[in-house]
């Protein structure tokens, strides 16, 4: 792909976030960091499995939206199969995160457009040496991990908490909330 054509991509998606009220630059005010939870967070930096379901705290399964294999395909929750679709194989970079390929689609979960702010959905896209495909898993005191992007420094989420299939997996500020925990179900 062209870099008019991802310019062009990253415009379009501005604008619609702009439609719904959504600012691409957060106010000074909301670009702090929260506290941390003291206890909440163990310091120490937790290792995935070799392959595994991406089990959020509300029961469902980060899955590749209808088990498409194109790039630009958002994850969502999905009620667990443990099907190729919400399968993630662990790729270890030289930096110390991890990459997640999908089972299926031999894809990578991906910030989308490499954008950093909160709300950006999750996509799967080809996999590459970049930061945006880049993660560290930190455990949270009851066991569940917090999955941490390292070009934004933002957690895997899911958009509002929402239970129900269909929610969108995106970045969101970290803050251990149960959006942001996930197990990590060895396949």
């Amino acid at each position: 792909m062209h870099l008019t054509q991802l310019k062009h991509r990253a415009a379009v998606l501005l604008a619609a976030l702009a439609a719904v009220g959504i600012s691409a630059v957060a106010p000074a005010s909301a670009q702090a960091r929260p506290a941390p939870v003291s206890g909440l967070v163990r310091p120490n930096v937790s290792v995935a499995p070799p392959v595994f379901l991406l089990r959020n705290s509300n029961g469902k399964c980060a899955d590749v939206q209808f088990g498409d294999t194109r790039n630009f395909v958002p994850v969502v929750m999905h009620e667990c199969t443990t099907g190729a679709s919400q399968t993630w194989v662990t790729i270890n970079n030289d930096d110390g995160t991890i990459s997640l390929s999908n089972a299926k689609s031999n894809r990578c979960l991906d910030v989308l457009y490499g954008l950093t702010f909160d709300f950006v959905p999750t996509v799967q896209y080809d996999c590459h040496s970049g930061p945006i495909q880049h993660w560290t898993i930190t455990d949270v005191f009851d066991g569940t991990k917090l999955l941490k992007n390292q070009n934004s420094g933002k957690c895997l989420d899911v958009q509002y908490g929402f239970p129900g299939d269909s929610a969108p997996v995106q970045q969101f500020t970290c803050t251990a909330a149960d959006p942001q925990r996930w197990n990590l179900k060895p396949v």
